[in-house]
């Protein structure tokens, strides 16, 4: 069950992909059909997904079918909790081993595995626009930053810079030193980023799923290191972020298991790197940091700030001295300094505020806005299908869905699918309030998610009349649900 796209793990579903995976001992005899598994550590409609996803298709369509991309989701996940560092690293084994000959990685977790050549990426503050990304990750520079690639037995097929890496405030923007002293942010865990994170006087913490969730909720994490991308429905709480300040960039490489791709003809190798080629340029001319923080602005979650020069000038002078680290590696300083000399066009990030919403009063508690009870409603698959959902998504939500809420504010929901293998009861977990919308999280081995509700009384029941993310998922929560008794 797929309530949102911000987790969604299915342990049973990626064990069979990766069994069903082709291992390439040889080349293939002519006119055999190759199958090839990429792993994936997202979810489906995450920005990763996105990008293995026109990747696979490429492939089918550049090979007329002969040769066939199956991509495994949530890869290197094994519960909902697993830290991201342990997860990708699972994921760098998988694809180093030959368990999937293919794999999209983030350029952070290369790092953990003795290769430096990816450091210039995460510099502080180099690079920090659209333009940049896109002029940082092809030709001469993005070879020199994949050639650390077959020390490990993998090879670069191409990068496809995602987004910029922003800090994210659960109650306030971080924009000065000030801001970021004493307090706790939740980092995707690699050496740069939490060396970065402490120069600014924070202390870094990689946490994944409820335990994340539960850390922000009791007030332990103040803050995220995210992307736009990922904050329209991958964080807990509402939160704020300075539309001028960007980190560094989160770029994931397509790798290939070297073995594997030399068992391949030259025509194969060709149309990967070709296809690899294709998602990069699709990404590209879909997606902005503009577009995203749009997005992030539309969720009624999410606050963007600028910050003042001075604000910015303290920030760098905090991690000059994380740059002069990274710059005693030879590769990765010459990196630095190709990089700096590329041309910038910034793009326009509007600050934007949520609109206030009436659902909810200054007082308003969660037990308040979703009475202590039993609800059931009936989701069809031509009415997700209808409202964009894919194929594979429809058949995991359709069903009757049933949210039980108790008086202290915990929910479960479940789901009876005409499909047996989704039926399930998704762990329980507490509600909480976010800009006048109670938050519902789902969790457990075919769940995964946030959804932010309003809802008014109905005859019968309760009537959902509002849901974020806005897209297909709607149509699971919005509506009338009846009351059980």
């Amino acid at each position: 069950m797929f309530t949102t796209t911000r987790i969604t793990a299915a342990i049973a579903v990626i064990a069979v992909a990766i069994a069903a995976g082709t291992s390439l001992a040889g080349p293939p005899a002519t006119g055999e059909t190759v199958t090839l598994t990429l792993a994936n550590p997202e979810s489906q409609g995450r920005p990763a997904s996105q990008i293995a996803e026109r990747f696979a298709r490429t492939v089918a369509t550049r090979s007329k079918g002969t040769v066939k991309v199956r991509i495994v989701y949530e890869a290197g996940r094994t519960t909902q909790n697993t830290p991201t560092r342990e997860k990708e690293a699972n994921l760098v084994r998988m694809v180093r081993t030959g368990k999937t000959q293919l794999a999209i990685v983030p350029n952070r977790a290369f790092q953990a595995q003795g290769i430096t050549s990816f450091q210039a990426l995460q510099t502080p503050f180099l690079i920090t626009t659209d333009s940049q990304m896109a002029r940082a990750t092809t030709g001469r520079i993005a070879n020199t930053l994949m050639s650390g690639l077959p020390t490990i037995g993998l090879q670069g097929l191409g990068l496809v810079p995602e987004g910029l890496r922003r800090p994210f405030g659960f109650s306030k923007p971080l924009v000065t030193p000030a801001d970021f002293r004493g307090i706790k942010i939740r980092a995707i865990y690699s050496k740069a980023t939490y060396d970065l994170i402490r120069a600014l006087g924070a202390t870094p913490i990689d946490l994944n799923g409820s335990d994340f969730d539960a850390a922000v909720e009791k007030g332990v994490v103040k803050g995220a290191e995210s992307s736009f991308g990922i904050a329209v429905d991958g964080l807990p709480a509402a939160s704020y972020t300075v539309g001028n300040i960007a980190f560094f960039p989160k770029v994931d490489a397509l790798v290939v298991n070297a073995k594997a791709l030399a068992g391949l003809t030259t025509a194969q190798q060709a149309i990967l790197r070709n296809a690899a080629a294709d998602a990069r340029a699709a990404t590209l001319s879909t997606t902005s940091e503009r577009k995203a923080a749009a997005a992030y602005c539309r969720t009624g979650n999410g606050t963007i700030v600028h910050a003042p020069s001075s604000s910015l000038q303290s920030l760098r002078s905090k991690v000059a001295a994380v740059i002069v680290r990274l710059r005693k590696d030879p590769l990765t300083r010459n990196l630095i300094d190709s990089i700096d000399k590329l041309p910038s066009q910034a793009s326009s990030i509007a600050a934007c505020t949520p609109k206030a919403d009436a659902t909810a009063g200054p007082s308003a508690t969660v037990t308040s806005l979703i009475p202590a009870g039993t609800y059931r409603k009936k989701v069809t698959e031509a009415a997700l299908l209808a409202a964009g959902a894919s194929p594979k998504q429809a058949r995991e939500n359709v069903g009757t869905w049933t949210l039980k809420t108790t008086a202290d504010g915990r929910q479960t929901v479940s789901i009876v699918s005409p499909h047996p293998e989704w039926t399930t009861t998704c762990d329980s977990a507490m509600m909480r309030l976010a800009r006048g919308l109670v938050v519902i999280d789902t969790y457990g081995s075919k769940c995964g998610g946030s959804v932010s509700v309003a809802w008014k009384p109905a005859t019968g029941g309760i009537e959902f009349v509002r849901s974020v993310p806005n897209d297909w998922i709607q149509v699971v929560w919005s509506g009338i649900w009846k009351t059980v008794s």
